[in-house]
């Protein structure tokens, strides 16, 4: 085998035993996994919505948040960090919303603005392109009868897609929930997601409130919780759903930022790397993430090449099939269906891939409470191969600007 096999092989046994891993455990917890626990008490909570020229989606964000089903009344504060449109006017036409209006200073600055005028035992943090669900609230207040919980995050949903960018997204976002789910079994759930999460505003205090310089700032904020020994845990019945990049240009700004703010973050808590002290979250949780964007990177620019040489060799193979006649043509498509010809370490991996990949996605809609729907077969398709491409794009890009010291914005 030449090294680019050795390589091929060893990355595929690694997303399957990371695959695998997160299967096992998700069974092994599935009871905690499908419910959450039943509320002890209802604090006040207040909301904080940072916002930077949003006036497509802040009034529907600030009705979601209005609608909230809570049997206390809630605190609602939206900042406005700097817009140039109207989203300061629009947000100050609900009668009961504080609306604070500082100079644009990124979305880290905004939500420290909100929290210091917060009044709530808990804050959540809900970003101004999201809309919660009625009893999303209600649904993260019994996790925080544990004081080592400082947060508690929610499942995410894209909303109304309507193209097949949003499509893909719509896909990828239910995966993730299904893989924070599992990264609280193992507590070391390291992202705290902007569309919502509750924290206690103690903790938040303790640690020193949101970093305002990081670009992933929903990152960092948790690792310092984890750090500094609080919990974070993640409820599946807390739906959010938030407004995804509709365009390619679009998301591709949004992943160079997210991936930007990962390398930042790997940076500032290089000292987690198989770290003993920090359990899973540093012998296994945290340094996956980044071995799986130096697979990714290594796996685009060979994609790229063979794709580029594969398509013709594609077309040789279809055209020679064609070509054939009568029992010949049968014959050979009876070659390709013979068991013996799928019997390589290759072929045999790809079945076992699929596999897992179905599996992976079957426990993902169930856990996010949508039923699959056979429309969103080639949203998958997409995702398991042009949507690497893309990822692995926007982390050179990302890893590039981080090295060059772009300027950073929200």
């Amino acid at each position: 085998m030449s090294l680019d096999d050795w390589f091929i092989l060893s990355s595929t046994l690694f997303f399957l035993f990371i695959t695998a891993v997160y299967l096992i455990l998700f069974f092994e917890n599935r009871g905690q996994a499908l419910s959450d626990p039943a509320p002890k008490r209802f604090p006040l909570v207040s909301v904080v919505i940072p916002a930077f020229n949003e006036e497509d989606t802040i009034a529907g964000t600030i009705r979601s948040v209005l609608a909230l089903d809570y049997p206390k009344k809630i605190e609602v504060l939206v900042v406005d960090d700097g817009s140039t449109d109207r989203t300061a006017v629009l947000a100050k036409q609900f009668k009961g919303v504080l609306v604070f209006s500082k100079p644009n200073g990124g979305k880290g600055s905004a939500l420290n603005h909100g929290i210091r005028k917060a009044k709530g035992e808990l804050v959540a943090t809900v970003d101004a392109d999201s809309f919660v669900r009625p009893d999303a609230l209600r649904q993260m207040m019994g996790y925080f009868a544990d004081e080592r919980v400082g947060a508690v995050s929610s499942s995410i949903l894209v909303h109304e897609p309507r193209n097949i960018l949003q499509g893909i997204q719509f896909v990828e976002y239910i995966g993730m929930n299904y893989i924070r789910k599992n990264n609280d079994f193992l507590d070391s759930l390291f992202v705290t997601p902007g569309p919502l999460s509750v924290f206690r505003k103690s903790a938040l205090i303790k640690v020193g409130l949101f970093d305002e310089h990081a670009l992933s700032e929903d990152m960092e904020v948790a690792l310092k919780l984890l750090t500094n020994g609080y919990r974070i845990k993640h409820s599946v019945n807390a739906l959010v759903s938030s407004v995804s990049p509709h365009s390619f240009w679009e998301l591709f700004k949004q992943r160079i930022r997210w991936y930007r703010g990962a390398l930042m973050n790997g940076r500032k808590y290089a000292f987690l790397f198989f770290n003993p002290a920090y359990r899973n979250l540093g012998l296994f949780v945290f340094p996956i993430n980044f071995i799986i964007f130096g697979i990714l990177a290594v796996l685009l620019t060979r994609g790229a090449v063979i794709t580029l040489g594969g398509i013709p060799l594609a077309w040789d193979k279809l055209v020679h099939l064609l070509a054939l006649k009568g029992t010949s043509q049968a014959s050979y498509v009876g070659s390709l269906l013979n068991p013996i010809y799928f019997a390589t370490i290759g072929n045999f991996f790809l079945v076992v891939s699929l596999a897992f990949f179905i599996a992976y996605f079957s426990v993902s809609f169930s856990l996010s409470r949508e039923k699959f729907r056979w429309v969103y077969v080639p949203f998958l398709v997409l995702y398991l191969t042009v949507w690497n491409i893309l990822i692995g794009l926007a982390f050179f890009v990302g890893l590039f600007r981080e090295l060059g010291g772009v300027s950073r914005k929200w």
